[in-house]
């Protein structure tokens, strides 16, 4: 029998302890990393930048919804808007910047396909640009519990064809205000739905006012 026997017994069961105890070790870390990530993402959660982006999300959910309904009206579905917070940076002078990225989903053959803003036609972007606006105005209007009876809206049919003019005609009339005031350029496309159009005429120098 060898004279070493007992000893490499003793040897090969300190090491299967130590296995085991490495194994014990990294589970454990396993488990407080895991843990570590959960409080650390409750952290952010509820710190003051956690906080501003879940209510920035909560807001974009609804401002993204009621322009769809827009733009549902403005395009018969063939635009959507996406709209997603950025995470805040800083500025070359410290400043905090929170920016949204805007994606819009235009539909072709295959199904939607996404384009950014700047690569819309004309009139695409001004069916966009209205069907927000007119979502920050109902969002405002419901965030504030106040309601005006009176809309402004500088170029509307800017860029839009005819039948891109009659849909914004269409829209704005269904909406809940006494009054609409459009600024635009005269006689074009967009003013033969309008009931009353006031327009500055200039003559020999001299502005004037003609209803029509």
């Amino acid at each position: 029998e060898s004279p070493h026997k007992e000893k490499l017994l003793s040897l090969e069961s300190l090491l299967k302890e130590s296995e085991e105890s490495i194994h014990n070790v990294t589970t454990q870390k396993g488990e407080m990393e895991k843990e570590l990530g959960i409080l650390s993402a409750v952290d952010l959660s509820f710190s003051r930048t956690g906080i501003q982006n879940f209510l920035l999300e909560g807001v974009l959910q609804e401002l993204q919804l009621k322009t769809a309904n827009f733009l549902e009206l403005l395009s018969s579905g063939a635009l959507r808007l996406i709209l997603n917070p950025t995470r805040p940076s800083k500025s070359k002078q410290g400043a905090t910047l929170e920016r949204i990225d805007k994606t819009v989903e235009v539909w072709a053959k295959s199904g939607f396909v996404s384009r950014s803003l700047k690569s819309l036609s004309g009139g695409e972007q001004r069916r966009v640009a209205l069907a927000l606006s007119l979502a920050f105005s109902e969002l405002g209007s419901e965030r504030s519990n106040t309601r005006s009876n009176m809309l402004v809206l500088d170029e509307p049919f800017q860029h839009l064809d005819l039948e891109g003019c009659q849909r914004a005609t269409t829209l704005l009339k269904s909406l809940q205000f006494r009054t609409i005031l459009l600024v635009s350029q005269a006689y074009d496309s967009g003013t033969a739905g309008i009931e009353r159009a006031d327009c500055v005429v200039k003559r020999d120098g001299v502005s004037s006012i003609e209803s029509f």
